[in-house]
C-alpha cells in the first residue's frame, strides 16, 4: 500500500515548471569586465553583482585584468558570488596554466569557455571536414585533460566561423568524448547565433546532452546584418519565440546574462533582468505587461540610428581636388583582398571631401562587420569625427575631429601590436595603445571596400581619393602630390580607371619557387664552388621556366628572383650573414664620393639609390 502511494504521489508531483530555467537562481553575468563602461574592479564589480541578485558569474578578461585575478575571486566569495566559468585561451599556454593555478589556489571549478574554429565555414569536401574535427579534438584533448584535473568541465564557445557552427561543435564535442574525454561539452550564444535563428528548434535538441549555458541575447530576423546584433531582451522580434524554443527543449542549465556592450555593465544587466521578467509570462500566451523602461536602451534611437547609414551607391569617377589627382571615386566599390590587407602593422592612407556628418561615412573598410579581422577608417554619425575601428582590437579609435566639412583633408591610419595612431592634414590628432587581440574570427572571404562596407549596407556621403595600404607603420609625408608605390606598399589606388583599380589587387598570389643553387652548366661557370658563391642560386630564371612549361594547367604568376633589390639574399645569396658582410669591413671602406646601389635606412628601400658625399 505504501508503495502504491509513493507512486501515486510521484506520478502526481508537480513538474518543475520549465520557465523555472529563467528564475534568478538559475542566471549568470556575462561579458561584463572589459564591456563596461564605468570599468569596475573586482570589488565593484561583486558588489554590483550582489545587488542585481546574480549568484552565478562568468569571468572574460583582458591582459590588464590578469594580475586582479586574485582580488576577483576574493571579491566574488567576500559578495557570495559563484565563479562558474571562466574565458579560457584556445591553447595549453602559460597564460592558462596560470589560470588552473589560480583556480587550485583558491578551490574553485568554473567552466573553461573556450572559442571554437575561426576558420571559414564553407569546408571543400567530407575529407576537410573530417580533419578539422581532428584537428579541433587534438585541440582541446590536452586542455580538457588539464581541466579534468582540476575538476573543471570545457564548453565549445561558439564565436563565429567553422566552429561557431552549432553541428560542427557537436561533432567535436562527440568526437572527444569517443576518445574517452568525460568534461567536454558546449557554450551556446544566441548573439553569435543570428545565423542559426531559423533552425534553432531543430538544432538546440541535438546539443542537449553536452549543453553546459545557453547565453540569451535579444533577437531579430537577420538582426546582425541590420546592425541589431546585441539587444537587451524584450527588444528583439523574436524573443518569445527563442524562450519558448529553449523552454520546449528541456534545457534547466545555466542561463547567461549579459553586457557585451560598451553601456554601464549594471544598467544592461538589470534591463536584461527586467526584459527577461517582462518575456515570461508571455510564453503561456498571456498578455504583455507594461514594456520595460531601459536604462540603456532606446528604441526609437536605435531605429532612427539604423535608418541613418545611406547605403553604397554605384562606383563612379568624378574630378579629384586636381588634375594632378585625376578622378576620384564617388559611390563605393568592393574588391578581392588578401590577408596581409588585415594583418598588423599596417597603414591606410587616403583623401577625402565628406559634405555631411549626420550619418556615417565608409572611407576604406576590410573584410565583413563579423568578422574580427575586419577594420575600417570611417566618421561617426552625428559628429563626423574620424575613427578606426577594429572589433579584433579594442574596438573603436575616435579623433574626435570632425572632417565633415566639405574640405578635402589628407588622412593617416597607422596600427602596430603596441599603438593606434591618426594623422589629419600632417597632424598628430591621437594616439592610444592598441587593444589585445581576442579570438579570432575570420571572414569568409577577403575583400576590401573603398566609400562602403563590404556587405555595402553603409556607404559614403563625399569622395574617396589616393588610397595607398602599406606594411608597417607610416607617417604622413610632405607635399601635395598623389602617393607613389613603394616596397613597403600593399596596395594603391588611384580610381582614374575603375577598371584597373580592380584588376591591380585581382591579381593570383606568385607560386614560390626554390631550386638547386648549382649552375646547369657547371663548365660555363668554373668558379661556382667557391666560398663566395656557396648560397648563390644559379640560372634562377631559366630553372624556374624549365619547372613551370612541364605542368598543365601552367601557373598565373610566378614568384620574381628572391635577391637583389629589396630582396633577402643580395646577387650572392649570403650579403646578409654575420660573418662575412656585417662585420664592418664594408662600412669602414673608402667607397670614394659617390656611390650607387641599393640603399636601405630609415624603413625606406631605395632600390637605385645615389649617395654624394662632399
Amino acid at each position: 500500500m505504501l508503495n502504491r502511494l509513493l507512486l501515486l504521489l510521484l506520478c502526481s508531483a508537480p513538474v518543475v515548471a520549465a520557465d523555472s530555467v529563467f528564475d534568478q537562481p538559475n542566471l549568470a553575468a556575462w561579458c561584463i569586465v572589459p564591456f563596461d563602461a564605468n570599468k569596475r574592479g573586482p570589488e565593484e564589480r561583486a558588489a554590483m553583482l550582489e545587488k542585481l541578485g546574480f549568484t552565478k558569474f562568468v569571468y572574460d578578461y583582458r591582459k590588464e585584468h590578469i594580475p586582479q585575478w586574485d582580488d576577483e575571486l576574493n571579491a566574488l566569495k567576500k559578495h557570495h558570488v559563484e565563479l562558474m566559468g571562466w574565458w579560457f585561451p584556445g591553447a595549453l599556454n602559460d597564460e592558462a596554466k596560470s589560470a588552473l593555478e589560480l583556480f587550485k589556489k583558491h578551490d574553485v571549478h568554473p567552466q573553461l569557455w573556450i572559442s571554437g574554429s575561426g576558420e571559414p565555414i564553407a569546408v571543400k569536401d567530407a575529407a576537410e571536414q573530417t580533419a578539422r574535427i581532428a584537428k579541433e579534438v587534438a585541440r582541446f584533448k590536452p586542455i580538457c585533460e588539464a581541466a579534468a584535473a582540476q575538476g573543471c568541465q570545457v564548453g565549445i564557445y561558439n564565436h563565429g566561423g567553422w566552429g561557431g557552427e552549432p553541428e560542427n561543435a557537436l561533432a567535436v564535442t562527440v568526437a572527444l568524448k569517443a576518445q574517452g574525454i568525460k568534461n567536454i561539452g558546449i557554450v551556446y550564444n544566441l548573439h553569435h547565433g543570428h545565423g542559426h535563428l531559423d533552425r534553432l528548434a531543430k538544432v538546440l535538441p541535438t546539443l542537449l546532452p553536452h549543453l553546459l549555458c545557453v547565453n540569451l541575447n535579444g533577437m531579430d530576423i537577420d538582426g546582425e546584418a541590420k546592425g541589431r546584433k546585441i539587444l537587451p531582451l524584450g527588444a528583439g522580434t523574436e524573443d518569445v519565440k527563442v524562450l519558448r524554443i529553449i523552454r520546449a527543449s528541456g534545457y534547466n542549465g545555466p542561463i547567461g546574462i549579459l553586457n557585451h556592450t560598451n553601456e554601464d555593465a549594471e544598467g544592461r544587466l538589470h534591463d536584461n533582468l527586467d526584459g527577461l521578467k517582462w518575456l515570461v509570462p508571455q510564453l503561456d500566451d498571456n498578455l504583455p505587461g507594461p514594456k520595460p523602461k531601459y536604462r540603456t536602451w532606446d528604441e526609437a534611437k536605435a531605429k532612427a540610428a539604423a535608418a541613418q547609414p545611406g547605403p553604397a551607391t554605384k562606383a563612379g569617377g568624378v574630378p579629384s581636388l586636381s588634375e594632378d589627382f585625376g578622378k576620384a571615386l564617388s559611390g563605393g566599390l568592393v574588391i578581392d583582398g588578401k590577408p596581409d590587407f588585415r594583418t598588423l602593422p599596417f597603414s591606410i592612407e587616403c583623401r577625402t571631401k565628406l559634405d555631411r556628418k549626420d550619418r556615417y561615412n565608409i572611407l576604406v573598410a576590410c573584410n565583413s562587420k563579423s568578422a574580427s579581422t575586419h577594420w575600417e577608417l570611417y566618421t561617426h554619425a552625428g559628429r563626423g569625427t574620424l575613427a578606426l575601428f577594429m572589433p579584433g582590437r579594442g574596438g573603436d579609435y575616435d579623433s574626435k575631429i570632425n572632417i565633415c566639412d566639405g574640405k578635402w583633408h589628407n588622412l593617416v591610419a597607422s596600427v602596430s601590436d603596441q599603438l593606434v595612431t591618426l594623422w589629419i592634414d600632417g597632424k598628430n590628432v591621437f594616439e592610444k595603445p592598441t587593444g589585445a587581440a581576442g579570438p579570432v574570427k575570420h571572414a569568409s572571404a577577403e575583400n576590401i571596400a573603398f566609400g562602403q562596407l563590404v556587405e555595402g549596407t553603409i556607404g559614403c556621403d563625399g569622395l574617396v581619393d589616393d588610397v595607398r595600404l602599406s606594411r608597417g607603420v607610416m607617417k604622413p609625408r610632405p607635399g601635395n602630390s598623389p602617393r607613389l608605390r613603394m616596397d613597403n606598399t600593399l596596395g594603391l589606388w588611384s580610381f582614374d580607371d575603375l577598371g584597373a583599380a580592380v584588376a591591380k589587387v585581382v591579381a593570383p598570389e606568385p607560386v614560390s619557387f626554390t631550386p638547386d643553387l648549382p649552375p646547369l652548366n657547371k663548365a660555363d661557370n668554373q668558379h661556382w664552388h667557391e666560398f663566395v658563391n656557396r648560397d648563390r642560386v644559379f640560372d634562377f630564371y631559366t630553372k624556374q621556366a624549365l619547372h613551370f612549361m612541364k605542368q598543365k594547367p601552367m601557373p598565373e604568376l610566378i614568384a620574381p628572383f628572391p635577391g637583389v633589390d629589396g630582396g633577402q639574399q643580395g646577387h650572392w645569396g649570403n650579403q646578409n650573414d654575420q660573418t662575412t658582410w656585417k662585420d664592418g669591413r664594408f662600412g669602414s671602406s673608402d667607397l670614394g664620393s659617390v656611390f650607387s646601389g641599393v640603399f636601405k635606412g630609415a624603413g625606406l628601400i631605395i632600390p637605385k639609390g645615389i649617395c654624394v658625399r662632399f
